[in-house]
């Protein structure tokens, strides 16, 4: 659990980052879909509230953000996403 909450820092992180930069412009859907995919991984690690089959939906916007972010300077984005993915994943969440 202790990578888990790591990644979503990681993410977190970036994202605000992110946002910050954006402040006051269009934001991607996909950049929402991966705050929420963020916020359901939080309730994971801090209530152990297991993420439902509807709910795994939101962890698909991996290969979107690619699309989005691949080669650019917030690429990064993409891979702490795909690194909180594979972390639900070894945790039998995804």
């Amino acid at each position: 659990m202790i990578y888990l909450k790591e990644a979503n820092d990681n993410l977190r992180e970036i994202l605000t980052k992110f946002r910050e930069d954006k402040k006051g412009k269009h934001i991607s859907e996909h950049i929402i879909a991966s705050e929420i995919a963020l916020s359901l991984s939080d309730l994971f690690l801090i209530n152990g509230r297991e993420i439902s089959s509807e709910e795994k939906e939101w962890f698909r916007a991996g290969i979107y953000l690619d699309y989005i972010f691949g080669g650019s300077p917030w690429e990064e984005i993409l891979v702490r996403y795909n690194k909180v993915c594979l972390e639900l994943q070894n945790l039998g969440q995804l």
